[in-house]
């Protein structure tokens, strides 16, 4: 995947790499100069991570998160539809190995 920094109001198709107010970062697709497609975005404050979907801005569809906790790494699968979690924190389940 190609590393490239660029603003949201480039014009942009295909991959990107973001840093966004030092708080997190996406990597991934993007269309029309908004992050569109699979990607993934990293939260610096908890090192916590989204692997999914996004349309127009907004998380959308199947995704993974990783939550950290010290040194221990936690894996659970949910949906989101238009940046709204699908179903409640308490429906979202341990991904299978």
């Amino acid at each position: 995947m190609s590393r490239m920094s660029k603003s949201l109001g480039c014009g942009h198709f295909g991959e990107s790499y973001n840093a966004f107010r030092n708080e997190m970062t996406y990597e991934g697709s993007m269309q029309n100069s908004t992050i569109h497609g699979k990607g993934v975005l990293i939260h610096h404050d908890t090192g916590n991570e989204y692997h999914g979907m996004f349309n127009n801005n907004h998380k959308h569809g199947a995704c993974e998160f990783i939550l950290k906790t010290g040194d221990k790494k936690s894996h659970f699968v949910g949906e989101f539809r238009h940046g709204v979690e699908k179903s409640s924190a308490s429906n979202y389940h341990p991904k299978q190995a």
